[in-house]
Order: structure tokens, then sequence, then C-alpha cells
């Protein structure tokens, strides 16, 4: 599969799997007419699920604060994980909460019991701490074999070292971990595959509590957003393989290096709210894709250098909705497939009318429609002024220092 057909909406998937199974399965019969159906049974058999939180003994209620003051934070957090933390082989519950840091509520590590059922394993762990607390990642940061933890607040990182039973010790500041704005999201991945978990932080909106948000009745609300700047994400190379070649007492626990600046993730901002690590195209290192609120996604691919290129826009995730789009479907130079989308918004906030320039001419066209930016002719690319729609299509083409595209490659 080309890395252009890798990202498409879940709703596009779904049609592709419920296609897949029309093709291979018994042909399908003819719909029947609803209206004249009467209503459907209910299944035999009991329900999927059951709510067993009472009896599992879980009771945990999750503190928003005062919600009369209509603090952002307050609709988007917060996390919990589930993971063995003790080396048990049963998973663990950690229930994070979000009423600040004068709340009497805190999070709640509850440890699971050969029976199944949970006893609340809190108190003097080391995780039960109130405040602004928002996202959770696991991972063993020092390869010890013991899962550590990651949780990202409004007012900063913290990364907890575990100890073993059920024991965590907060390393934030020991490991050099420094990401004072308001994190959403975080995960662990070895970006560098030195064999040690390196931390991406997801960063949300340089949010002022002092502003305030109408609805569009006039109401006191919830600010949007786009009220505020967004902020950039952070990356965080793990040190262990450096501390491990020279082995001291005072080593800290952990160590780890600012490198966003050096990886180019802080050249993009957020909104950032989601984060997922994968092999986003097929060449076995770890790409990063960040979950923008209300702006185009970002997606992070890794140069094998120490770098990211964020492309979003050309394999097809960004999911942009404005007027004058440009799509790039962007396939190998082996399968000769270069297509661009010039998607206009139709009127009165219609559907969008797709004019897909193909695989006929391509060449030609491509250079056209540089020409078509450097004339005004387009305007907005993803926002950008023309010169930066150009520079973005000389990216994923050969082109002169014109912009005029020569050769795809």
């Amino acid at each position: 599969m080309a890395p252009s057909h890798r990202f498409r909406r879940i709703g596009f998937a779904l049609f592709l799997t419920a296609l897949a199974l029309g093709c291979w399965g018994p042909p399908a019969p003819t719909a029947p007419n609803l209206a004249d159906e009467p209503p459907a049974e209910s299944p035999d058999g009991p329900a999927w699920f059951e709510d067993i939180t009472d009896r599992a003994g879980v009771n945990f209620v999750h503190d928003a604060g005062d919600v009369s003051k209509y603090f952002m934070h307050q609709c988007v957090g917060s996390g919990c994980a589930i993971a063995d933390l003790d080396g048990d082989g049963r998973p663990e519950l950690l229930l994070l909460t979000n009423g600040g840091a004068e709340s009497i509520s805190a999070n709640k590590l509850y440890r699971q019991k050969p029976d199944g059922t949970f006893e609340d394993a809190s108190a003097g762990s080391g995780l039960d701490f109130p405040g602004l607390n928002m996202g959770v990642a696991v991972g063993d940061v020092n390869n010890d074999g013991r899962p550590d933890l990651a949780i990202t607040r409004t007012n900063g990182t913290k990364l907890l070292l575990n100890l073993g039973g059920l024991k965590f010790a907060d390393i934030t500041v020991e490991a050099g971990v420094k990401n004072p704005t308001w994190g959403t999201s975080v995960a662990f991945l070895d970006f560098d595959r030195d064999g040690w978990l390196d931390l991406f932080v997801v960063n949300y909106v340089n949010y002022d509590p002092s502003w305030p948000c109408q609805s569009s009745t006039g109401a006191r609300d919830y600010c949007a957003p786009k009220v505020f700047q967004g902020t950039a994400s952070k990356l965080f190379r793990n040190r262990g393989a450096e501390l491990a070649k020279r082995p001291n007492p005072k080593n800290p626990s952990a160590a780890f290096e600012d490198v966003t600046v050096a990886s180019r993730i802080g050249e993009k901002p957020g909104p950032g709210l989601g984060v997922a690590a994968f092999d986003a195209d097929g060449d076995g290192w770890p790409d990063v894709f960040v979950a923008n609120d209300g702006q185009p996604n970002h997606l992070w691919i890794n140069k094998r250098d120490g770098t990211f290129a964020e492309e979003a826009l050309i394999r097809g995730p960004a999911e942009i909705e404005q007027d004058d789009i440009v799509r790039w479907d962007f396939d190998p130079p082996s399968d000769d497939d270069a297509r661009i989308r010039v998607m206009k918004s139709g009127g009165g906030g219609g559907a969008a009318d797709p004019e897909a320039i193909g695989h006929e001419g391509h060449r030609r066209q491509l250079a056209d429609f540089v020409d078509a930016i450097r004339e005004n002719r387009i305007s907005q690319v993803d926002g950008r002024e023309g010169r930066k729609s150009v520079e973005l299509i000389q990216a994923i083409c050969r082109a002169d220092e014109t912009g005029r595209v020569v050769e795809l490659g």
C-alpha cells in the first residue's frame, strides 16, 4: 500500500471494510423496507458489558473543580492508565483528577487483587497528588524492567520513577524534563532507536484564565481553543545510553535532553490534544501523529537523523476544512502517481467540489498550478501565502529555481 493511502478518515476506512466484505463475501440480499417491518426483538443472551464498578471496589469521582468560573481546563481533562505497575501480571488502574492544587481530591491508584477486584493503593504511592492533571503515559525510562509514568498538567509535566511495590518518585527536575506549558497528551517512543524511551509531550494553548468568553447568546461560557495561541509540542531525548557508558553512583536515575528545536518539532504549534507514536511510513522508525483541536493535525515523519518533517498535508491526515484547500495524494515514484486536489468550498457551506489533477499531463499541470499560486489566482493553501505553497510543492517534486516542475521525485 502506498504511503498516501495509509491515512484516511475513519468513515472512509469503514467504507473500505464494508466494500471488501461485499466483494469477498456472499451476495448481499436486497435491503428490506424497514417501514413495513415490525420492531426488531432484543437479541437472546446477556448484554456484552456489565457495570461492575462498585463490585470491583473502584470508588472514584472525577473532580473538575469550581465549574462556576468556566476555566478552560475543566472541559478538557482528564486521563487514566491501565497497566501492570507492580509486575504481578494483573493491571492496575490510575485515575487522574482535575480539581486544582487546592482541591481535596487527588489522583487514585487501584491495585488489582487476585480475585479481580481492586483496592485503593493511592496513599503513599507518590501518585496521590491533586492538581490540574491531564494525560498519562506508561513506559520504562531507565530500563530496569519497571514501568514508569509521565503525567501532563496545565502547569507542567511530571516524570515519576517506579521504585517497586507501587511506590513512585517524582524525578521531573532531576531528569531535566521541563515543560511549563499546558500539556495534554504524552507518549513514550524510541525515536532514535538507541534502546531508551524518549518522551513526546503534546501541548495545547497559551491559556489566559482571566480572559472571559461568551456563548452565541452572550452567556458566560468556556473559551474555544481558537481564542488563544497554540503552543508547540516538546520532544525529550533519553540520555540513558550516555549514562550507561559512564556508570557513576551520582548519575541521575534518568536524564533527558530537550531536543524540541533541534528535532524541528517546535516549528509547528498546536493546539494539540491527542498523540500516537507509530511507524507511519513503514521505514522501521517511529513517527508521531498529533491531533489538534480545531486546527489541521500534524504528522511528524522521522527523518532518521534526529529530525522530523511535518507531512500531514501531503500524506492525508491534516483534515482541514476551509476555502481553497490543496490536498496532495503522493505515491512513491515507482507508482508514477502525483495528484493534486484543489478543494473549493461549495456555496453556503455545502460540500466541497474536488477538481482532481490526475496521472495524465501531471508534470505540466503541476507547473501550471505553481504558476497559478504565483499569480495569486489561488491565494491560500492550508493558510499559507503563495510562496510557502510553492516550497511545499518543491518538497515533493523536483523543480527548477522558479518552482516549475521538471520531474516528479
